[in-house]
């Protein structure tokens, strides 16, 4: 329910639930949607209630098991840029590891199609 503290992430398995902000309906969720991570990720209360609108199945996972998964994860995407950049990135595959492991944190993949501007000459650079 909106305002109790989250203790679990749910995906709905089967069936379909709405999704309640200050009583009233803004979205519903289908199978293979989720919902409930944010109160697990950001430590805050629940941000809206959801209700069945039909007979569901859900995957319930709880915050412990959730927060594992999370971290499970995290590690995972840091070693693999870690492999990038240490084999792959002749400009820092030279740098002292503990450069390289805060540089591995801030990575976000992008794609491009092709044709796509990536940079502009002249520009101002984001710093």
């Amino acid at each position: 329910n909106q305002g109790d503290v989250g203790d679990a992430f749910y995906i709905i398995f089967s069936g379909e639930v709405s999704v309640h902000v200050d009583g009233q309906q803004v979205h519903v969720l289908k199978a293979g949607e989720g919902f409930g991570e944010r109160s697990l990720e950001n430590d805050e209360v629940r941000s809206a209630t959801c209700r069945t609108n039909q007979r569901s199945r859900l995957i319930v996972i709880r915050a412990r098991e959730y927060q594992k998964l999370l971290k499970a994860h995290q590690n995972r995407k840091i070693s693999e840029a870690m492999d990038f950049l240490q084999s792959k990135c002749n400009i820092v595959c030279h740098w002292p590891y503990t450069k390289a492991f805060r540089l591995s944190g801030l990575l976000k993949r992008r794609e491009f199609k092709k044709g796509n501007t990536i940079m502009v000459q002249g520009d101002e650079s984001i710093a």
